[in-house]
């Protein structure tokens, strides 16, 4: 995947396959919450109804094409998950969570859905 500021595409001729990271409003200094977004969208779709208002594909803002989902509802509980940063959190443990998180149930699903399937 490349990407940064927490938007991350997977190359793909037809598809966009992304995965962006979306902190919660409620955010301070103590406590940062954050969320995984998932998105395949048609890039000839895209291409094809794209305004200026659209902006770039994103897996944060849901656009007027393509299909949208949080990494939690595809974990085993399906539900909505946030996960917390705060000065105490083992980084290095958290990291690694969310990134299998990303690996076992995300990139599936995206690549699933870019097939059609």
């Amino acid at each position: 995947m490349k990407g940064s500021s927490g938007n991350f595409v997977l190359p793909d001729p037809d598809q966009y396959l992304l995965v962006g990271f979306q902190g919660s409003r409620s955010n301070t200094a103590e406590a940062d919450r954050f969320t995984v977004n998932l998105a395949v969208i048609s890039k000839s779709a895209w291409k094809q109804g794209w305004r200026p208002w659209w902006g770039k594909p994103s897996a944060t803002v849901q656009g007027p094409v393509g299909t949208y989902m949080r990494l939690g509802e595809l974990m085993p509980q399906h539900d909505d998950v946030w996960w917390e940063l705060t000065p105490g959190t083992d980084t290095a443990t958290l990291a690694a969570e969310v990134v299998q998180a990303v690996q076992q149930f995300g990139l599936p699903r995206l690549l699933q859905d870019r097939s059609g399937g």
